[in-house]
């Protein structure tokens, strides 16, 4: 667990830099605490058991994050029709600093008519 732990710190990190979205970051840095209590337990005055729920523990938050995080994809996609998770996949026109309606328009409007109309196709 001490190499792994590091490791899927590292890959979340990277997650959190290429991703678009607010949930790799919280779930990256939760990693680093987890990745960081090993160090408490190298000392021999803790408690095995309290060792275990620190490192355990933040993985209910990494769960919670994760459905919160998965929930809101949903959400957007139901009402955009879209929802591009990284940064290669935003239009031009929302890297420039345009509004999201502004963005809409110039792709087409795009948006929540067009969603239910595909809905009731499907």
């Amino acid at each position: 667990m001490v190499a792994v732990d590091p490791a899927a710190f590292r890959a979340l990190y990277i997650l959190s830099i290429l991703s678009t979205r607010f949930w790799p970051a919280w779930i990256a840095a939760i990693q680093g605490c987890v990745a960081l209590s090993h160090l408490a337990g190298l000392r021999l005055e803790i408690m095995p058991w309290a060792y275990g729920m620190v490192v355990a523990g933040w993985a209910y938050a990494m769960l919670l994050i994760l459905a919160v995080g998965t929930w809101r994809h949903r959400q957007r996609i139901r009402r955009y029709g879209a929802d591009p998770a990284w940064f290669w996949q935003l239009s031009p026109s929302y890297k420039s600093g345009a509004r999201h309606d502004e963005c809409l328009k110039m792709a087409g409007g795009r948006g929540r008519r067009r969603v239910r109309d595909a809905t009731l196709i499907d």
